[in-house]
């Protein structure tokens, strides 16, 4: 068979092969997406490392997600909203990925109609604050993770950001800064 394996990503403790045929092949710790949970997984043409899994991302651009059990709820035990998703419950919203952030307890998709989706713990940027998301309208030119949340930048110069800040105390907070300076926080939790 010539199947054979042009890019490998990895977490740290698991890697996926991408084969020149779109085929996945996976090793190292089962806890960390080491073991595919189906026996074939084909037509994939990109790989996105999670902290605990990855997400593949389809010719046809649908996504497929494997890791542990608590992959999705992006967690080790923190406060989420979103507990115990299950695939079938985010899979209209992760298709059509460009991009996936993340950190320690959340992940962020932004997908290529300019959208973006998170999940995870709130107190890691897991559920993206009102405040934030009314904010979301135009252009998001870039995206970024921190250990604790994440950044978006508009077209426009403007600057979200929203997760925890000091670390400690469980407290988030999202901040919307514009050419002028600071221009909004909220206390989110």
């Amino acid at each position: 068979d010539n199947d054979i394996i042009i890019d490998v990503y990895t977490n740290g403790n698991a890697y996926a092969g991408l084969s020149l045929n779109g085929n996945v092949y996976t090793w190292g710790d089962i806890s960390y997406g080491g073991k595919l949970p189906i026996d074939k997984l084909s037509s994939i043409d990109e790989i996105f490392p999670l902290n605990k899994g990855f997400i593949s991302r389809k010719l046809d651009k649908s996504s497929y997600i494997w890791g542990p059990d608590d992959v999705l709820d992006g967690s080790d035990g923190g406060r989420t909203i979103n507990d115990d998703l299950s695939f079938s419950d985010i899979a209209h919203v992760v298709n059509n990925i460009k991009e996936v952030y993340y950190n320690d307890n959340a992940i962020l998709i932004f997908r290529e109609n300019n959208t973006i989706f998170s999940w995870g713990d709130i107190l890691y940027g897991g559920v993206i604050p009102y405040s934030i998301y009314m904010e979301l309208a135009g252009n998001i030119v870039d995206v970024k993770a921190y250990p604790q949340g994440f950044i978006i930048i508009k077209d426009n110069g403007d600057v979200l950001i929203w997760g925890g800040f000091d670390g400690k105390s469980g407290n988030t907070m999202s901040l919307r800064l514009d050419k002028n300076g600071l221009r909004s926080t909220s206390n989110d939790v």
